[in-house]
């Protein structure tokens, strides 16, 4: 279900990302994203400069984070730990019941 604030340009925006690869936004470059109509208003030149809308508390620590589960093997005790720390701004998310790469069980 979409939300009803959401504008036609975003829920076109979002649709054009999640379709087929040969007729998915951006296939022809990243230009077709930059111009879509939901971008009207954006400055792109200026985009690093603005401040984020919204910055996770683990943020400061998440390249350090990523980092570290690059070298973790996935069977070692922290490595689950570190996933969820990873992860856990997306924890009120409704789960679509797909396994992430982590994710060891099969009921998916």
């Amino acid at each position: 279900a979409v939300q009803s604030n959401v504008s036609r340009e975003c829920l076109h925006f979002m649709l054009s990302l999640m379709s087929q690869a040969e007729t998915r936004l951006g296939r022809n470059g990243m230009s077709e994203i930059t111009t879509h109509p939901w971008f009207k208003n954006m400055d792109w030149h200026r985009l690093r400069e603005l401040p984020a809308p919204y910055k996770p508390e683990s943020s400061n620590d998440l390249p350090e984070m990523i980092d570290s589960l690059r070298h973790l093997d996935r069977s070692d005790p922290g490595f689950h730990t570190l996933v969820q720390e990873v992860t856990k701004n997306f924890d009120n998310f409704e789960e679509d019941g797909m396994a992430g790469p982590w994710d060891n069980s099969t009921d998916n």
